[in-house]
């Protein structure tokens, strides 16, 4: 299901330094921040409780720059009746190459720092899965892949970007699942087993009562650390 919410809040500091960090609502099974403890009542998904889905910096913003952009994002989030936010790190070291030949990403994965410095809660792992691998380092997600076949928007991008990395043209009228399973061996594209992302909730509200109210629906685990952050969830 497409997103019922996007929104995504920029911020340019005076020295022209670039911040952003995108919240989005996604029909998943991840835990929602319920409301008071003396009702029980449930945050409404999609509106009240969203996926912090990206955190995006110049790579010269300042160490902290990423918590106090989050921060920033909760605070604007807030005041338009956002109650509960959930957000991965992906463990998995993974580089790709961007179209200019530079290379980018983490060579070690993420263990989520950001989101303990803003002492979120830490609720495990997600579910493991086997995710495609691009030639470029890239994963392909199942939402991309879903929208491609279902022929929905973005799916002549899609289509487009497996023809750059050197698959052949799908053919008129031909079946968009078969070409893409050929096109994907093809361009040498590779299944991996993914242990599951770190993922974290993090209370929202306009002040601390209202944060403190937030409770939420997993029990809270010990942060992962580098020297632990290998073995298995």
């Amino acid at each position: 299901m497409a997103s019922r919410l996007r929104s995504t809040v920029r911020f340019r500091e005076s020295s022209g330094r670039h911040l952003s960090v995108t919240l989005s609502a996604h029909r998943q099974n991840t835990p929602r921040p319920a409301g008071s403890p003396s009702n029980g009542a449930q945050n409404t998904p999609y509106t009240e409780a969203l996926e912090m889905s990206r955190v995006c910096l110049s790579p010269s913003v300042a160490s902290n720059g990423e918590s106090f952009a989050v921060a920033a994002a909760l605070r604007l989030a807030a005041g338009h009746g956002v109650r509960g936010v959930v957000t991965y790190a992906d463990p998995v070291p993974r580089l790709r190459t961007l179209s200019d030949g530079r290379t980018a990403g983490s060579p070690r994965g993420h263990l989520g720092i950001i989101y303990q410095a803003l002492s979120a809660t830490y609720t495990g792992r997600s579910t493991a899965r086997t995710v495609i691998v691009l030639p470029d380092g890239q994963v392909l997600p199942a939402r991309s892949i879903a929208k491609f076949v279902a022929g929905d928007r973005g799916a002549d991008g899609f289509e487009r970007r497996i023809v750059a990395l050197g698959a052949s043209e799908r053919p008129a009228g031909a079946g968009r699942r078969a070409w893409l399973h050929n096109a994907l061996e093809q361009i040498g594209a590779r299944r991996s087993r993914h242990p599951g992302t770190h993922r974290y909730a993090l209370p929202v509200g306009r002040n601390r009562a209202e944060r403190s109210r937030a409770v939420f629906g997993m029990p809270a685990l010990p942060y992962p650390k580098w020297a632990h952050a290998r073995l298995p969830a």
